[in-house]
């Protein structure tokens, strides 16, 4: 009976075999990471786990589970990398005795976390094929110390280490005079990390042995987040944590102590110049939530890190030219790139998602409606995002849409932006109510009250229900709840659609703004002006905008009812535009 059989589930692929030995006879199960993930997962190539069985029908069966719930992990981590879009590329650098060291810690402190991941949760048995690496390594990096370049295997051992070095984002010339010198300082990390794991497996390692190794990067966010954020308001741990997940996605989870000034430089020079962040929210938001992880790391005295590799390094500037580009205002969607997204695979229906790998693409709420909504409401990305079940509901005898910052997680860009608006009637026509029937069904939730009817004393102040989210695949920790969906859909025009820079989600708002003014402008002049005020209470514009319009009356009253501003939002028309599939229809492709 053969000792080794393979299969594969959606592009991961496993490997079914009986260890050498002769120790066990129980059937093993090993899942490989696919090649474009291993920057993710440090030096681990594969995940493994004994079936504890000698029965290879049975043994099949247990690894079908195994690898099916592995291949689910993988391609999650595949679709947070694209959805992200954060990518390194090595980048050329010319070795010295700093660098050759620095390269050489990583691949000491990877190894270590190796063999650290591959003891959890294994018994008996399950140690023969890893030890006998252990061994064989052991031997190969003795002979390459001992005999350098006469070593049998050294020219296959150098350009692994060369492919291990790209990994860790450097790229080496391989004339580089210093190459020879960091293939030496890798092979004695090797060696150093094979006699711990060796005497790991003897019984015999002590703390002593990992003195020096350092800690990663995600360890140190833990900890971080356990203990150093109790002077910090939770929006701003929400927020720095998103953005320091960012950092280290980006140079690829290391050893603490292996950062440098560069790794931050060339973060920020990423942010700036790939994912086109404003100077001033790298500045700002950005540096400040890296830096605050890096005093936490020195304070605490438990990682390892000697200097704030934040100290000194400051936002790369802009070229003129691209400062400039830059101060161009977002354009208003033409009506016919809405109709180019509307007939696109975004519309295409649940189930076609070709090239639509994100979470936000599952649901299908959050993919056919923020656009949707953005276009006839001209509501800003959060104020839909971070919607619940009772911000949507009968108000004054009208469907109608709440903004407000009553729910855990929400909050407005100021007073005036917390509003009751009619939905238009382009949603409704859409089934825009359907959807929002059936979340309450599947959610629980009960429709709101009815905010504008008279109540007696003692009845204004009851307590806010348990809400449920209008879309529930957006839901997140993070202070931003629209930044993920925008990030995809920018993305998406701009990949797919090859929409021009200046267009983005907020382009919906820009168009619904020139709709307004020319439903106002028409009904000026047919005599049926719109009362003072009221385009503001639509757009949530701030008062002091309201003021000159209204006068100091704006600082009065409760505004107008929904009832009273659905004839308005009636107004606003879109010639030539051509909807998408209901939504029923969308649901049923």
């Amino acid at each position: 009976m053969p000792s080794r059989t393979t299969e594969s589930y959606d592009e991961v692929s496993m490997d079914l075999f009986i260890p050498p030995g002769g120790k066990t006879k129980n059937w093993y199960v090993r899942v490989y990471i696919p090649s474009d993930l291993h920057n993710a997962y440090g030096v681990r190539r594969e995940f493994r786990q004994s079936t504890r069985t000698t029965d290879k029908v049975l043994a099949q069966a247990r690894a079908a589970v195994f690898l099916s719930e592995r291949a689910a992990e993988l391609l999650q981590v595949r679709q947070a990398k694209v959805a992200m879009g954060v990518r390194r590329q090595p980048h050329p650098v010319t070795l010295n005795p700093h660098l050759t060291e620095h390269i050489a810690a990583i691949r000491l402190a990877s190894l270590v976390g190796f063999d650290d991941e591959m003891r959890e949760g294994q018994g008996d048995g399950d140690w023969d094929e890893h030890e006998e690496f252990i061994r064989t390594r052991l031997a190969a990096m003795k002979q390459i110390l001992a005999r350098r370049k006469d070593a049998k295997d050294y020219a296959a051992y150098r350009n692994e280490f060369l492919g291990e070095a790209e990994q860790y984002g450097y790229k080496l010339s391989p004339s580089d005079p210093q190459l020879d010198e960091l293939i030496l300082a890798m092979a004695r990390a090797d060696k150093r990390a094979m006699e711990l794991m060796s005497r790991r497996s003897e019984g015999d390692s002590t703390p002593e042995d990992t003195q020096g190794i350092g800690f990663w990067l995600s360890s140190l966010l833990r900890a971080w987040a356990d203990e150093g954020v109790a002077h910090l308001d939770k929006r701003t741990v929400s927020s720095y944590r998103a953005r320091i997940e960012h950092f280290i996605g980006f140079v690829h989870d290391k050893p603490v102590s292996t950062i440098e000034q560069s790794d931050v430089y060339a973060w920020l020079r990423h942010l700036l110049n790939v994912e086109k962040h404003a100077p001033k929210t790298v500045k700002d938001g950005y540096l400040p939530a890296l830096r605050a992880l890096m005093q936490y790391s020195l304070s605490s005295g438990q990682f390892k890190l000697k200097v704030d590799p934040t100290l000194g390094v400051r936002v790369p500037r802009l070229s003129k030219a691209e400062a400039k580009r830059r101060e161009r205002p977002r354009q208003p969607f033409p009506i016919s790139y809405v109709n180019t997204l509307f007939s696109s695979v975004w519309y295409a229906g649940l189930n076609e998602r070709k090239g639509l790998v994100s979470k936000i693409h599952e649901g299908g709420g959050a993919r056919y409606w923020l656009p949707l909504i953005g276009l006839t409401q001209g509501l800003r990305p959060e104020e839909i995002s971070q919607m619940t079940l009772l911000d949507v509901g009968m108000q004054s005898g009208v469907l109608s849409l709440q903004v407000t910052d009553e729910a855990e997680g929400q909050h407005t860009k100021n007073e005036s932006s917390k509003r009751w608006v009619p939905v238009h009637p382009l949603l409704l026509h859409q089934g825009f109510e359907t959807y929002v029937i059936e979340q309450r069904e599947v959610q629980g939730i009960p429709a709101p009250e009815d905010a504008f009817l008279d109540k007696r004393p003692g009845q204004r102040a009851a307590p806010r229900r348990k809400a449920g989210r209008l879309f529930p695949e957006l839901a997140t920790d993070h202070a931003r709840q629209a930044n993920a969906f925008g990030k995809v859909f920018n993305r998406f025009i701009r990949e797919k659609l090859r929409y021009e820079a200046e267009f983005v989600f907020y382009s919906f708002r820009h168009l619904w703004e020139d709709r307004r003014r020319e439903a106002m402008s028409k009904a000026a002049a047919e005599g049926r002006a719109w009362p003072d005020g009221l385009q503001f209470q639509l757009s949530g514009r701030a008062k002091s905008a309201r003021s000159e319009d209204e006068g100091s009356a704006a600082q009065y009253g409760k505004g107008f009812t929904p009832e009273a501003m659905a004839p308005y939002i009636a107004q606003l028309q879109f010639p030539s535009l051509a909807p998408p599939a209901t939504w029923t229809e969308f649901m049923a492709r």
